[in-house]
């Protein structure tokens, strides 16, 4: 789990929110009895634990799809339960529209600045840093609740400060949010922003101070 699923969040972080206790089984339901219907792949228990489905035999026959669900899974598991028991911003959330599907065109919504590719431009545009992106298709679904506010953390602890930079300088959306989330970050998960970003970015670090409001 910490090579694969938590690859991309510093050590402070894992410390802090990997679940205490893990139990890997072979099926699980989110509902007191068992019925077919209603089996996960991952669920968040009520003592600091999680449950990992589908381990066992099935697990011989894992498909790189079926290892990036499960790697997907736990991560998503994880933020959820950091968004349902800690108070995010309401204006974090307000400050969006989450359409069920955003369309961009290469040509039509291209950067005018040409700086970002089309999808990054409308998906920035829109306040968002993460998605599930079909851009063969030409359209993104954006990330709701954990699943959006788990970008946001990831983008805050593992985007250089050249990088954080030159979205902040175009997409003021993007920039209210983070700083959102940064305070979020000190104030709910009490842990410091910039000192996550830089173990995760030390080629690239943030300076003391910059999340602090203008």
């Amino acid at each position: 789990m910490l090579e694969k699923v938590f690859a991309g969040y510093p050590e402070a972080f894992i410390a802090k929110f990997l679940p205490k206790k893990i139990y890997l089984v072979d099926s699980i339901c989110n509902t007191s009895s068992y019925n077919k219907s209603n089996l996960v792949n991952t669920l968040v228990t009520n003592n600091h634990g999680l449950a990992v489905s589908n381990v066992g035999v099935k697990m011989e026959a894992f498909t790189d799809s079926d290892w990036d669900a499960m790697n997907t899974g736990i991560v998503t598991a994880i933020m959820s339960n950091i968004y349902n028991t800690m108070t995010v911003p309401d204006e974090f959330f307000a400050l969006v529209t989450y359409q069920f599907i955003y369309m961009f065109d290469e040509e039509e919504d291209a950067d005018p600045e040409g700086e970002f590719d089309a999808y990054h431009y409308v998906l920035y545009t829109n306040g968002f840093v993460g998605s599930n992106a079909f851009l063969e298709y030409g359209y993104f679904m954006p990330h709701k609740d954990g699943d959006d506010l788990g970008d946001y953390l990831s983008f805050l602890m593992s985007t250089p400060k050249s990088e954080m930079d030159r979205i902040f300088a175009r997409f003021d959306i993007v920039k209210q949010r983070a700083f959102l989330i940064a305070d979020f970050m000190v104030k709910e998960m009490e842990m410091d922003p910039v000192a996550l970003q830089n173990s995760f970015c030390p080629n690239d670090p943030l300076p003391v101070g910059y999340f602090d409001k203008e």
